[in-house]
């Protein structure tokens, strides 16, 4: 039996995300001369890739160029990836941006997204690995100033205590961002600022000199970036695993997950604040109580079904695959343990870095957990289910040693929620399912990212 997490690259994800929002923050230059940046990034105390920042003036464009190079490990083996971000603004007068290039590569995924800039409309063009969208949104005009416009505040000698709000385009998100800012302290010409990208919950701090240049950015202990004045002092390879600092690690080995009925852990406050209540997990006083079973939840007011959108041509798509698969049988339970079956078999097991889509899913069949959980979903949803994905851990085993992410299904079948693991292809879940808050879900699995690896104690496990 395979055994699949949606997190195996999460710690990659969250480094890529935080760049972004870091070449994002509208500080930039000084001045409008040609001039480069380097910035060495660390992560948990190594020094794991560079931040290249350029501007170029030439032919009355404004070229802004961040190029980003990260070298870790994921699970032993190297694993890599690197982004390239370019916007061009008008050299002269409103100085408006006129298109953008944003590009991600990595083992197993590549994106790409373009913007371009038609009479105050974005037109976004997007590629995800061989998956290809696109959408346009209204906009005021954003242009040079409104992405320097931090820098320049800093240069007007802001005062602690002082905010800003700043917009500026997500080259990434194909949308436009606004972030605030403030001004925390100062000192040796230096400005602490930090800094919160609306929709956002974790706030992040920057060093800036007085001429408005980043020196330092920091976010949660964890990830840093250091100016470097020459290029030669760059380290961009790191023995460090990302994967391994993203696991609950356990104190001693389990075994086989299919062979236990009943576990006891002992958790730190940090992790139990995080736990759900259920008929077959029960977290109290630092000791979580689990064991093997259907998980059966009871609809409240709070539930809320997904309802997944795709085209048409795939909704007839998947409920002739649904229709064909649960024909010969009556019950509900028989009907989604059909269609459970039928997803682990249908869908090759490769880790994805990111999230994919239907469609995609279809026409390439492969992924880990969360495409498992997707296709489940939808094809129940295509006659008449409503289900919701369920966010927790798993035990990897004894190699790993640890709990990591992992996401299953839920399917609301006479009167209350019942849980359905495609991933593992099992509808009674293993001792070492634990089921997250849902509502905190995506809290923990940043707290696990930037906090990680953390610990819980075996104190009891049957067989």
């Amino acid at each position: 039996m395979s055994r699949r997490s949606i997190y195996l690259t999460v710690g990659i994800i969250l480094v890529t995300g935080i760049l972004l929002t870091l070449k994002q923050t509208g500080f930039l230059f000084s001045s409008l001369n040609n001039e480069t940046l380097w910035y060495q990034m660390v992560w948990n105390g190594q020094n794991v890739g560079y931040l290249r920042k350029d501007i170029n003036l030439a032919d009355s464009y404004i070229t802004v160029r961040n190029e980003t190079v990260v070298n870790t490990m994921v699970q032993g083996e190297p694993y890599g990836f690197r982004e390239l971000e370019v916007m061009h603004f008008e050299g002269t007068g409103a100085q408006l941006l006129l298109n953008s290039l944003y590009r991600y590569e990595a083992p197993l995924h590549f994106l790409e997204t373009r913007i371009k800039n038609n009479r105050n409309e974005l037109i976004t063009s997007r590629r995800i690995n061989h998956q290809e969208s696109g959408h346009s949104f209204k906009s005021d005009d954003i242009s040079f100033q409104d992405y320097d416009a931090v820098s320049q505040w800093i240069k007007g000698a802001p005062a602690v205590g002082e905010t800003i709000t700043a917009s500026f385009p997500s080259i990434r998100g194909g949308t436009v961002n606004r972030v605030n800012y403030k001004i925390d302290n100062i000192e040796n010409n230096l400005y602490l600022v930090s800094y919160l990208p609306e929709g956002q919950k974790h706030p992040r701090t920057i060093e800036v000199d007085s001429s408005g240049q980043i020196q330092a950015f920091r976010y949660n202990d964890v990830i840093e970036l250091v100016r470097v004045t020459n290029p030669e002092q760059l380290e961009v390879m790191s023995s460090i695993d990302q994967y391994q600092s993203k696991i609950v690690k356990l104190d001693q080995p389990l075994g086989d997950a299919f062979e236990m009925t009943e576990l006891k852990l002992k958790v730190p406050d940090e992790i139990q604040a995080y736990l759900a209540t259920s008929n077959r997990q029960q977290p109290k006083d630092g000791i979580l109580k689990l064991h093997t079973g259907v998980e059966v939840i009871r609809k409240s007011a709070t539930d809320k079904p997904e309802n997944l959108q795709y085209s048409d041509k795939i909704g007839i798509r998947l409920t002739t695959m649904a229709d064909k698969v649960t024909k010969p049988y009556y019950s509900d339970y028989e009907k989604l343990t059909a269609l459970r079956e039928f997803v682990s078999n249908y869908l090759a097991d490769e880790p994805r870095v990111s999230v994919t889509n239907i469609q995609a899913i279809l026409d390439n069949p492969e992924g880990d957990c969360t495409e498992h959980t997707l296709l489940f979903n939808a094809l129940a949803q295509s006659i008449g289910y409503s289900t919701r994905p369920v966010n927790g851990l798993v035990y990897l085993g004894d190699e790993i040693g640890g709990f990591a992410g992992h996401q299953w299904s839920e399917v609301f079948v006479d009167g209350h929620w019942m849980g359905f693991d495609a991933s593992w292809n099992i509808n009674t879940l293993t001792a070492t399912h634990i089921r997250l808050n849902q509502e905190k879900a995506s809290s923990f699995y940043h707290f696990l990212n930037t906090k990680g690896p953390l610990n819980v104690s075996l104190l009891e496990k049957i067989k």
